[in-house]
């Protein structure tokens, strides 16, 4: 019982940002939506510590040279890398029926990436080590020196204390450990729970609960850890998992693309 309470207040937190996805609230008493295809829009995600200045990373070193050098190869092939991992990754996730042929080979001609991949189970780290023929930890432990790197001249610069700097390398490192795939399946039960008993109390009709496990189906949530709410990061994977400098999340190109707190360094 104790234990139960635990999980319900942890997975309260969650809900309460949203058990249904944004706008769920009014959507029972409204005709049921046609569920939304993968998105590709820009997301910001907000910085895990407080800045007193800009969070973009570009202003504080060449991310993409950084982890260029931190490689040990040349900027041109981490480019060509990059965008090698942007089209494979949209590759696959038409393979696994997530996107259309069309939808595919439109963002692939735009130069946008599939957003919020890490819902589907995919990593884009693996893609872009995959792509620069390197193994994944040796990307990430690159990844990270850039990251350090990054946080020490935002430091230098005034933009970060040391103290919040040594927070975010904190929590980067504890990210790592956290089983975002048990939570995810824990959020969804409690989803598929609600609508339940909504339809049992008569506060929904079977068409609205269809379309919300539809609208679940197609908006999955993805914790991410530190960060809140979010959109991914990678369960139980030990030092180095989740989101970082390099990662095929942080380059924005195009209107469609994402933005985190560090920027640059993705395709």
């Amino acid at each position: 019982m104790v234990r139960n309470k635990i999980v319900g207040s942890i997975l309260g937190g969650a809900l309460a940002l949203g058990l249904l996805g944004g706008g769920m609230v009014a959507y029972a008493q409204t005709d049921p939506a046609t569920p939304s295809a993968p998105s590709t829009e820009t997301e910001e995600v907000a910085p895990a510590v407080p800045s007193t200045g800009s969070s973009r990373s570009s202003e504080w070193i060449d991310e993409d040279q950084a982890l260029a050098d931190a490689l040990g190869v040349e900027l041109t092939a981490l480019t060509a890398a990059q965008e090698e991992a942007r089209i494979a990754l949209i590759d696959q996730a038409v393979a696994d029926g997530h996107l259309t042929a069309e939808e595919g080979e439109t963002m692939k001609a735009d130069g946008s990436r599939l957003r919020n991949s890490s819902q589907y189970g995919y990593d884009k780290n693996q893609f872009l080590a995959d792509a620069l023929g390197v193994s994944l930890e040796t990307l990430e432990a690159a990844q990270l020196e850039v990251y350090e790197a990054e946080l020490a001249a935002r430091v230098a610069a005034g933009d970060l204390t040391q103290e919040e700097a040594d927070l975010k390398l904190a929590q980067k490192a504890a990210a790592g450990y956290i089983d975002t795939a048990s939570i995810n399946t824990q959020v969804r039960a409690a989803q598929e729970a609600a609508i339940a008993a909504a339809l049992d109390d008569g506060a929904i009709t079977q068409a609205q609960a269809d379309a919300l496990l539809a609208y679940l189906d197609a908006n999955p949530y993805s914790f991410s850890g530190f960060n809140g709410r979010g959109h991914g990061g990678h369960g139980g994977r030990g030092h180095g998992g989740g989101r970082g400098p390099g990662s095929l999340d942080t380059t924005p190109t195009t209107p469609d693309t994402d933005t985190t707190t560090t920027t640059g360094t993705g395709a």
